[in-house]
Formats: C-alpha cells, structure tokens, sequence
C-alpha cells in the first residue's frame, strides 16, 4: 500500500518466509563482492637439463 501511494513501480519482496533466505543471498553477494584472493600454496622446482639447472615457479 505505501509503495502505491508514493508511485513506487518496482518489486517489493516482504515477509516472514521470504526475509531470512533473501538475507543469505544479500550477505553471500557481498562476500563474494568483498573478496581478496590471497596465495594459499606455491610450487618451485628445480629442474636439471643439459648439464644446467634451473628453479621453475
């Protein structure tokens, strides 16, 4: 009703079923916003050819 009466066109999502998941979507949505990639693991290898190695990361 309030939506109506001030022209408001769009979707509104309300109730007591409806709120908590649309909160976990909200929630994981800006988790994955927010995210910062940070190294877990690292390789290197060293590595021998022609009589030369070398370290491969």
């Amino acid at each position: 009703m309030l939506g109506r009466q001030s022209e408001y066109t769009g979707v509104l999502s309300v109730g007591s079923v409806q709120a908590p998941p649309l909160r976990l979507v909200v929630d994981g949505d800006r988790d994955i916003s927010n995210f910062v990639p940070k190294p877990f693991w690292s390789v290197e290898v060293q590595l021998w050819t022609a009589g030369q190695s070398f370290l491969a990361k």
